[in-house]
């Protein structure tokens, strides 16, 4: 009995220290929030009391305005520019001129008994602690504060105190957990609100009192911060932690003043709110039912429609509100739903039920804001005719659409009647159109954003089919031009310009290239075969002379020079392959001559790359590596022009490997192909590239290790047997030098 008391005693005893316990901590608790609402509620009081002692000094000071200041004019020009302690002087006179003037006196101390009284209404305990605060004292630089008179107040400016208490934030709460952009309906639905928040509050803290000032954000939901930048478009908020100081000190660096809150998406889809009772929907109904790219003037011609619908509508429900509302919709007829993408083309709507919510969902994931109704293919029966509209281009080598183009071509429109057959249409234009003729080869075409023209790829020329490619580009024109002519059989003449490049290596043709090769005509006859085309062109033009080979070529848009491919030269492949690629000129440039024989010396210009693996030529490697010059005979054999390179470069070294390379016109250096590295070799190969220097540089480590463990790339197969050494050794060094 005794043991069982005791127990009971100790287990009583733990249970009332532990509810004592609870009790204290919670008291504790309850202080602590207590002293911060009290130290809070001190702190607003301080701030309206600095208030109230800035508008009364702000309403002494449009006092001193009511009392009239006499200015002495006989005043030289030093006494009109007094000092500092004369201007505090002289400020202390005025007051004491103010309370012994009669008028202002009564004035002032109306003043005073009404701020006497607006000091009063504060809160005892903080009024005490603020007026215990010293009053500050700006003194002038010649006085002290021994010399200072305390019943002599001062006018000065209010002083500001630099620990301020609060932020102040904007904030806009938006509810679309899919908007990315902020537009005017956005700043229409999302207010901004003010939000002032007490400083040293912690994340969770700061946290719960969003929650409990914007409802939006009640119920644990997640949210995100957002910024906006200078396109209004929203990028997340980065910072270590969300507490008040680091949020308004991010969005004050990213020169904003508002900040987002956007809910999370707990799904990959928008949610609806079941508070929501309507569901507004934008609408557009094509009746066009072979728009395909909305342009300007689907816009115009279908404009932008509003429809309330209640939630809760079945698909029947749904489409049959549509008909009643608008009355394009016939009532048998089957309707297509339509988003547009961000090329303005029509996709369709993918939704497993044609509900108010789907659709709307739908239409929302997709961040658009514009639903599109088209009626199906069924109503294209229905259309007796079919509008175009056409541009006749009287060149028929016209391939880009310019302003000239449009003066020369106006904008006609035909109405065609539908089931035409091919030939039947053709017979239409040709009628409509006189430029085409009656038996002269024509082509559809239809232009891109770039204003190039893109040939009509239909399968047969009815209107029908024409139309639906026309419509599905952005452009609804439809141009129209005659084919290239060939060349007529029955003509005895062809009439050539050329340009003889005389002197002229380059690639590019310059203005001095145009001053130096005039344009010459040239007609030939058209049966002339190949030798009698040269040997017309030899004795025309002195400047080919009688043996010497040359070459033809024509030039692009952008002046660079070009071979003239074809089977043979005779004057109509000629002339065909000119037209075919769009050139008016010929250009006749004699081949480079060949190495002569006779000569016993080359001279090269050679520029050693010493340090440098870079595959591009800097005007630093320039500087590195000057140009020198080698003259070399041209009998040499490969192994004496590798022996007279290494002693006349020592860079080159004794038994290092190097490569020979040249560049082309971006400064970008290739290896220079050859069978083998003969100066005549070496030389020719630099001619047929058209390169007047040799850039040489040493082989790096990587190539060498690259040669020895990929011996099939000089022609073995293995190395391990003792009699393919000396074969692999006399390759590798074959391959190297």
């Amino acid at each position: 009995m005794m043991c069982t008391e005791n127990g009971g005693a100790v287990g009583n005893v733990s249970k009332t220290d532990i509810l004592r316990g609870i009790i204290s901590e919670r008291l504790n608790t309850a202080t602590r929030e207590i002293l911060a609402v009290v130290e809070r509620t001190v702190a607003d009081y301080e701030e309206e009391a600095s208030g109230f002692k800035q508008e009364i000094d702000r309403q002494r000071r449009q006092l001193e305005l009511l009392q009239p200041r006499v200015k002495l004019e006989k005043r030289g020009v030093e006494e009109s520019r007094p000092s500092i302690q004369q201007d505090d002087d002289d400020d202390d006179d005025e007051e004491e001129q103010l309370w012994a003037n009669p008028t202002t006196s009564s004035t002032l101390r109306s003043l005073e008994a009404h701020n006497q009284q607006v000091w009063k209404e504060l809160n005892p305990r903080m009024m005490s602690s603020f007026l215990k605060r010293p009053e500050p004292v700006i003194l002038p630089s010649n006085q002290t504060s021994a010399s200072f008179q305390p019943n002599k107040k001062k006018i000065r400016r209010p002083q500001i105190s630099d620990s301020l208490t609060h932020l102040d934030f904007r904030i806009r709460i938006l509810e679309d957990s899919e908007i990315d952009i902020i537009t005017n309906a956005v700043f229409k639905q999302s207010p901004s609100q003010n939000l002032r928040v007490p400083r040293g509050l912690q994340e969770a803290e700061f946290l719960a009192l969003l929650r409990s000032t914007f409802p939006q954000l009640s119920n644990d939901k997640p949210f995100d911060f957002f910024i906006s930048d200078i396109r209004r478009r929203l990028h997340p908020l980065n910072v270590e932690s969300r507490t008040p100081e680091k949020i308004y000190r991010v969005i004050k660096s990213a020169r904003t003043s508002t900040l987002y809150i956007r809910l999370k998406s707990d799904k990959g889809r928008p949610q609806i709110s079941d508070s929501q009772t309507h569901l507004d929907f934008q609408i557009r109904i094509l009746e066009d039912s072979y728009t395909n790219t909305l342009s300007n003037n689907v816009s115009q011609k279908s404009p932008l429609l509003n429809m309330r619908c209640p939630r809760g509508l079945q698909e029947a429900e749904f489409l049959d509100l549509l008909r009643t509302t608008f009355p394009q919709l016939s009532v048998d007829q089957p309707l297509e739903f339509f988003i547009s993408d961000i090329n303005r083309k029509l996709q369709p709507l993918e939704v497993e039920s044609m509900s108010p919510e789907e659709i709307y969902r739908a239409i929302s994931s997709a961040r658009n804001t514009t639903l599109y109704i088209r009626l199906k293919s069924d109503k294209r029966m229905l259309q007796t005719h079919l509008d175009f509209q056409i541009q006749f281009l009287k060149d028929s080598y016209t391939d880009l659409l310019s302003n000239n183009v449009f003066q020369k071509s106006p904008l006609q429109n035909l109405r065609c009647p539908r089931g035409l057959q091919e030939a039947e249409f053709l017979d239409l234009l040709r009628y409509t159109f006189p430029q085409l003729g009656t038996s002269e080869p024509f082509k559809f075409c239809i232009s891109d954003s770039s204003r190039k023209l893109q040939a009509v790829d239909v399968e047969s020329m009815t209107p029908e089919e024409i139309y639906r490619v026309v419509s599905s580009t952005e452009n609804s024109t439809l141009y129209i031009r005659l084919k290239q002519p060939d060349i007529p059989d029955t003509s005895t003449n062809l009439d050539f310009k050329i340009r003889i490049l005389e002197g002229s290596q380059s690639n590019v043709l310059s203005n001095i290239v145009f001053k130096q090769c005039p344009v010459q005509s040239l007609r030939c006859p058209h049966d002339l075969p190949e030798a009698g085309f040269v040997e017309l062109l030899r004795s025309t033009f002195p400047q080919l002379g009688t043996d010497e080979p040359f070459d033809f070529l024509i030039s692009d848009i952008s002046r660079k020079l070009h071979p003239l491919h074809m089977d043979t030269r005779t004057p109509v492949e000629v002339y065909r392959s000119m037209r075919v690629n769009r050139c008016s000129t010929l250009f006749i440039r004699r081949k480079q001559p060949e190495i002569p024989d006779t000569s016993t010396n080359l001279d090269f210009k050679i520029r050693i790359l010493e340090g440098s693996q870079s595959n591009v030529l800097s005007n630093t490697v320039f500087k590195q590596c000057p140009v020198q010059s080698l003259r070399c005979p041209r009998d040499l054999p490969e192994a004496g022009f590798v022996e007279l390179l290494r002693s006349t470069f020592p860079q080159l070294g004794t038994n290092e490997p190097f490569d020979f390379l040249i560049s082309d016109i971006s400064r970008k250096l290739h290896p220079l192909h050859m069978d083998t590295r003969t100066p005549v070799e070496v030389y020719r190969s630099m001619r047929v590239n058209r390169c007047s220097t040799l850039y040489i540089r040493r082989k790096t480590e990587e190539d060498l290790q690259s040669l020895t463990s990929h011996p099939a790339e000089i022609g073995l197969t293995t190395v391990s047997e003792p009699a393919c050494w000396r074969t692999f050794c006399q390759r590798i060094l074959q391959k190297m030098f």
